[in-house]
């Protein structure tokens, strides 16, 4: 009994043929994002995305090759249809963006970071009574006492 691995499972792909390509999936470079494990198989099929739909039955065809497999437990394959990304404005060489301030009467803007990477964990309810009282409780905060708005 042959060894389920990756190459099997490709050699089985390749009796599946793309209808309007005329050639074996493989070949075709369409079979990408394997996964064997304990029996259980994973790969996704990639198309053009005007094609998608139509594709069912080829993604129906494969799996039922890869099952055919003695070993194979399960099979899942998806079909996946990216489309090529818009290409990135090309800024023209000497010709800078138009710099709109951000906020107008602000010269500079300096973000600020800790570099702690999250929140803090603190201790316990049950040490606070036997050290000192809670890290706020030691803190005093000043709030405004003018009820005009802060903010215009």
């Amino acid at each position: 009994m042959p060894q389920l691995n990756e190459a099997a499972i490709l050699e089985a792909l390749k009796s599946v043929r793309d209808p309007d390509r005329g050639a074996d999936i493989v070949s075709l470079g369409m079979i990408s994002g394997l996964v064997l494990k304990q029996g259980n198989v994973g790969f996704s099929i990639e198309v053009a995305p005007e094609r998608g739909q139509a594709l069912e039955p080829l993604r129906k065809a494969a799996e039922r090759a890869v099952a055919a497999l003695p070993g194979v437990l399960s099979v899942t394959a998806v079909l996946t249809a990216h489309s090529e990304p818009a290409p990135e404005p090309v800024a023209q060489p000497g010709r800078q963006a138009p710099q709109q301030p951000l906020m107008p009467g602000v010269a500079h803007i300096v973000a600020v970071a800790s570099g702690k990477g999250g929140v803090a964990s603190r201790p316990p309810r049950s040490t606070w009574r036997s050290r000192s009282p809670p890290p706020a409780a030691r803190w005093a905060f000043s709030m405004p006492t003018s009820t005009a708005p802060l903010c215009r």
